[in-house]
Order: C-alpha cells, then sequence, then structure tokens
C-alpha cells in the first residue's frame, strides 16, 4: 500500500533533530513510505539545507519550497496538495518515529478501511529516546474520541495517518497558531469521519527545554480564546461549551511553571 509522509522545516529547527527524524522515517523503517514530502516553510540555513540535500539522494523526497514562512497551519495545507497517495502520515522535524510505526499502521489499515484518521500513543522523552518522561495516552475508538474532543485533543497529530481526500473536504490545514490539528480534527468530526487510536506508542516525542512554558501568559491565551471561538462559529461547541472552555482554561495560562506543568503531567495526559 502506497502512501506519503509529511513533514515541514522553517529555518529555527535543530539540524541534528531534523537528520534523526528523516532517518526514522527511512533508514530505520520496517515498512518505507513512497513518497516524503518536505516543506521548506522559508528559507532555511545552509545546515538544514545540506541535511534535506543529502537525504534526497537516496530517499523519494519531494521538496515544496516556500519564499517566506507562512507558519505550520498553511506550510502543511500546500504540502498536503504535493502528497501523492492517499494516506498521509505526519512527521515534525523533531520527532523521532519507531521502527514499526509505518508497518503497525498500513497494516491495520488495510483490515479497516473505513478508518479516515488513524492515531497512537506517544511518548514524550528529554534528549534521549531512553529518557522516557511521559506517554500520552488517547482514546481508542471512533464514539470515545469524539465524545472527549470537545473538551481535549484526542489525538496525537505527530503520529496521524489519515486520508489525503477527507482532509481536503474538510477544510485542509488551516492557521490556527498552536492549534493546528485539533482545528482539523473537529472540522473532520462534522464531516462524519471516522477516527481510531492504536493503544501503543509509535512515535517518540521530544520535549522542549520550556514546552509549559510556551503555554503560559497572555499571548497563548488570546490564541486559545480565538481557537474556541472558531470552534462555535463553525458549529462545533455551543454557547455554554464555549464559556465553559474559557472559564476553565483561562486560568491555566497565568498559572506558575511548575503547578501547569503538574496539571499537565497528571490531569492532561490521564
Amino acid at each position: 500500500m502506497n502512501f506519503s509522509v509529511l513533514m515541514s522545516v522553517y529555518e529555527k529547527d535543530n539540524p541534528t533533530y531534523l537528520k534523526e527524524a528523516l532517518d526514522s522515517i527511512w533508514i530505520q523503517q520496517s515498512l518505507k513510505p513512497t513518497q516524503i514530502v518536505i516543506v521548506e516553510d522559508g528559507p532555511l540555513p545552509d545546515k538544514l539545507f545540506a541535511i534535506i540535500k543529502e537525504f534526497s539522494k537516496t530517499a523519494p523526497v519531494e521538496r515544496v519550497k516556500l519564499a517566506t514562512n507562512v507558519g505550520l497551519g498553511k506550510a502543511l495545507s500546500k504540502g498536503i496538495e504535493y502528497c501523492s497517495y492517499e494516506l498521509v502520515a505526519r512527521m515534525d522535524s523533531d520527532d523521532i518515529s519507531k521502527p514499526e510505526r509505518f508497518e503497525r499502521q498500513i497494516a491495520f489499515l488495510k483490515k479497516h478501511k473505513e478508518i479516515d484518521v488513524l492515531g497512537t500513543f506517544i511518548d514524550e522523552f528529554k534528549e534521549t529516546t531512553s529518557n522516557i518522561i511521559a506517554t500520552r495516552k488517547v482514546p481508542e475508538k471512533n464514539l470515545e474520541i469524539k465524545s472527549k474532543l470537545k473538551v481535549r485533543n484526542t489525538m496525537n497529530h505527530v503520529s496521524i495517518m489519515a486520508k489525503k481526500n477527507k482532509i481536503l473536504i474538510s477544510g485542509n490545514y488551516k492557521t490556527m497558531f498552536y492549534f493546528e490539528d485539533y482545528y482539523l480534527w473537529a472540522r473532520m468530526f462534522m464531516n462524519d469521519c471516522i477516527f481510531y487510536n492504536i493503544q501503543e506508542s509509535l512515535v517518540n516525542v521530544r520535549i522542549g527545554q520550556d514546552m509549559i512554558g510556551r503555554r503560559l501568559g497572555l499571548s497563548y491565551a488570546k490564541h486559545e480564546i480565538n481557537f474556541y471561538r472558531k470552534l462555535k462559529d463553525i458549529g462545533f461547541i455551543g454557547n455554554l461549551a464555549f464559556l465553559k472552555a474559557i472559564f476553565l482554561r483561562l486560568p491555566l495560562r497565568f498559572l506558575p511553571k511548575k503547578i501547569l506543568g503538574v496539571f499537565y503531567n497528571y490531569i492532561i495526559r490521564s
């Protein structure tokens, strides 16, 4: 079964991490992708450019070069247009797919052709994959995924393999800072797409030094309000759910970093 991998790279990405990410989806995979679409989101420094150029010598890479940095949502929406196959796997430029990831996902989708979006658990690590900090578990079946989707993001974006056509008819990726994937799931939900999560970790996700810090402050709070307002505008949530989300989530953005970290570790990931 043919499939594409979609990745976006921009100027601030770490060259070492990028090479590890690329190797994990090609050299180290038991089932290799048919196509790897790399969106160069604006001009790249020489080190990143060299890594992609060298990788392209042996892997089936389609490079999509954008003149300016447009952000993740627009970069992915452009990149998916270049994906030649119906199945598209997402990959971030600093994470590591486990060797059996694609083999496990393709085998599952061959047996369950009704599934439109297939995700997995993810293992979060610091520095090396031997230092796993947490596992982000998500609901398994479609009804549970959808019932909880209005409360929290129930798909691990970096782990998904999805049908290109279903993404496109749901409006494709859009600019929605910090929430590009969640916004797409909501629209796919409204188009009656079928979701499923394999109940094992198939991607190692790198945790940045200030992951929690990026979820604090007025700027993040404004983006979060805008996101939930959009969900209300498209009819995904009602007025009551909108108010509930705002009153429950906004105070978190002004907590001390350590307290917010505890909240994420013991509540969000549980």
